[in-house]
């Protein structure tokens, strides 16, 4: 979780394994605590971009990296 002030602007959640889907109950209580907060998923396993049907981005790490770079 990136905090810029009083801001979250960004919150990264990294998957190492198989599995790099987040777990949509968890998902969705982060949503409800932060609803302005971007939230995207850094895997070692993505070899491209996509989103997850709760519209969740889903990086190649080094990807998801550069996403911090931005901010």
């Amino acid at each position: 979780l990136l905090r810029r002030g009083e801001h979250f602007p960004l919150a990264i959640e990294i998957k190492s394994g198989i599995q790099d889907e987040p777990n949509e109950p968890t998902v969705k209580a982060f949503q409800a605590r932060f609803p302005e907060t971007k939230l995207i998923v850094a895997s070692k396993q993505a070899k491209r971009p996509r989103l997850t049907k709760s519209g969740i981005e889903v990086l190649p790490w080094r990807q998801a990296l550069s996403a911090l770079e931005q901010l």
